[in-house]
């Protein structure tokens, strides 16, 4: 880095635990290998905007891509075999949280993030990309605020999301989720008309 020290905004282990990815406000990504000297296995300098704050870092459950949220509204994907240029870049992606989150669905096919907006200017969005094409196929409106965070649980096939107002929100597929969420809206007949309002609003059947 020709001898500037520069600012980690995230980062991240691979699901192995041998590679450390950080993000930095330069605007550049690097990787280490643990197993190899202090010197970054991967460096690229211009990955996001100078001067933004790259949000969060996450690799793919096989290893082999890397997803980065930037501050520059974007969203990139990079193949760590081949670290020269993104492999696909999506924009007009509004952050205004040095937070905000972007993951890889259990099976890999989809990458999530979620949007911000000023308030009332609109919805925040959890948006889907296909992870083969980038294309944006799919997207909720969540609520009237930013959303920041999100985690799609491999296990209980749910994705936890948490917005600029303090709202948490859990969503599932009634048939391929597993318990979680589903133990608090089908715990008991009595509930049943309860439950059945939750589950009109919280599911994605379609990619869960």
């Amino acid at each position: 880095m020709q001898g500037k020290k520069v600012i980690p905004t995230t980062c991240t282990y691979s699901r192995d635990g041998n590679l450390i990815a950080a993000a930095c406000q330069n605007g550049s990504i690097q990787i280490w290998d643990r197993n190899l000297t202090v010197h970054p296995k991967f460096h690229y300098k211009q990955a996001h905007d100078p001067g933004t704050d790259t949000s969060c870092v996450t690799f793919s459950y096989d290893g082999n891509v890397l997803a980065s949220r930037g501050g520059d509204d974007t969203l990139k994907l990079w193949d760590i075999r081949q670290f020269n240029k993104p492999l696909f870049s999506a924009s007009d992606l509004p952050t205004m949280f040095p937070m905000t989150d972007c993951c890889f669905s259990p099976d890999d096919k989809l990458i999530v993030t979620g949007t911000s907006v000023q308030r009332g200017c609109g919805s925040g969005k959890l948006v889907f990309f296909e992870r083969k094409t980038f294309q944006r196929v799919y997207e909720i409106d969540i609520t009237d605020a930013s959303v920041v965070r999100c985690l799609w649980h491999p296990k209980l096939n749910q994705i936890m999301v948490g917005t600029g107002n303090g709202l948490a929100k859990v969503y599932y597929d009634p048939n391929k989720s597993q318990r979680g969420a589903k133990l608090c809206v089908v715990k008991t007949q009595r509930k049943a008309k309860q439950a059945e309002t939750l589950t009109q609003d919280y599911i994605i059947t379609r990619y869960l």
